[in-house]
C-alpha cells in the first residue's frame, strides 16, 4: 500500500514540477517544499523502531565501529551531530572530490543507540540501482545495497522507554521508497556512507533533496536541479569524466 501511494505521488508530482522548473524563485521553492521536515518528510523518523523486534543483520564488529563512529558525532561529544557536509555556494558537482555518485532506492531502515547516553543514528539501506561515478575504496555495483549512515532516530527500549535525537536538524531527510540521485562519502571504519548531496528522483526529475543543492536550484543556478534524471546523470557523468582518469570501482 505505501509502495502503491509513493507510485502516485511521483504521477503527481512528475505533472506538477514539468511545468514549474523554469519559473521564479518563488516556484521553485515550492517543488521543494513537500521534501523538508516541515512538510511531512520526517515522519517516518519520529515512529519508534522496536528495538526487541529489530533485528541487526551486520557482524557485531562492523555494528561496534558503526557505534564508535557515531560516538564522536553524536552527543555529549558532539552537541549537534555535525558531520562536516558542503558548505552553502558549494557546486552541485566537485570532480576533483573522492566520492561516489549512485542511483538508488531507499529499502528499509533501522535506528540504534551508539552507546548508553548517547544520541541515536538510523542505517538507512540503499539498493543500487546505477554506480555512476567510484573514487572510494568500497566495492559498490548496481544491484547492490549500502547502508547510509544518518543521525537521528527514534526507537523503544527493551525496558519500554522512548529515545530519541536529531529527528528534524537535517532539513530534507531521505525518504522510505523514495529513489535518489547522490554524492556519498565513505566511511571505512563501519564500511558505510555519509550523504553530501542527494536529488529525489521519484517524480522521473531530480528534485533538489539538500541545503546546497536546493540553494543552486531557487536561485535559478542549478546544473542538475530541475532535469530529468537520465539528463542530470549525464550532466555528473560528464562531468567526473572530464575531470578526473577514470577510477577504478573499490580502488
Amino acid at each position: 500500500m505505501q509502495k502503491a501511494t509513493c507510485a502516485l505521488l511521483a504521477i503527481v508530482i512528475s505533472s506538477q514540477v514539468s511545468s514549474i522548473w523554469a519559473q521564479g524563485p518563488e516556484q521553485r521553492q515550492k517543488a521543494i517544499d513537500g521534501l523538508r521536515v516541515d512538510g511531512g518528510a520526517a515522519l517516518w523518523r519520529e515512529k519508534p523502531i522496536d528495538l526487541s523486534a529489530q533485528v541487526d543483520d551486520i557482524p557485531k564488529a562492523l555494528r561496534d565501529e558503526r557505534n564508535s563512529y557515531w560516538m564522536t558525532h553524536l552527543p555529549p561529544a558532539n552537541g549537534r551531530g555535525s558531520a562536516g557536509f558542503p558548505a552553502i555556494g558549494a557546486p552541485e558537482i566537485d570532480p576533483m572530490r573522492d566520492v561516489l555518485w549512485v542511483t538508488g532506492d531507499f529499502e528499509s531502515y533501522k535506528v540504534f543507540e551508539a552507546s548508553e547516553g548517547y544520541g541515536t543514528y538510523t542505517d538507512v539501506r540503499l539498493r543500487i540501482n546505477d554506480s555512476i561515478w567510484n573514487r572510494t575504496k568500497a566495492q559498490v555495483g548496481p544491484g547492490e545495497s549500502i547502508d547510509l549512515g544518518e543521525p537521528g532516530g527514534a526507537l523503544r527500549a527493551p525496558d519500554g522507554k522512548t529515545k530519541s535525537y536529531n529527528l528534524r536538524f537535517v532539513p530534507y531527510p531521505p525518504q522510505p521508497h523514495h529513489t535518489y540521485l547522490m554524492e556519498l562519502t565513505y566511511v571505512e571504519t563501519g564500511n558505510f556512507f555519509r550523504v553530501n548531496k542527494m536529488w529525489d528522483t521519484t517524480s522521473g526529475y531530480a528534485i533538489p533533496a539538500g541545503v546546497v543543492e536546493g540553494r543552486h536550484y531557487i536561485d535559478g543556478d542549478a546544473v542538475i536541479g530541475g532535469l530529468k534524471t537520465a539528463e542530470a546523470i549525464a550532466k555528473v557523468r560528464a562531468a567526473v569524466q572530464s575531470a578526473q582518469p577514470e577510477p577504478t570501482n573499490g580502488r
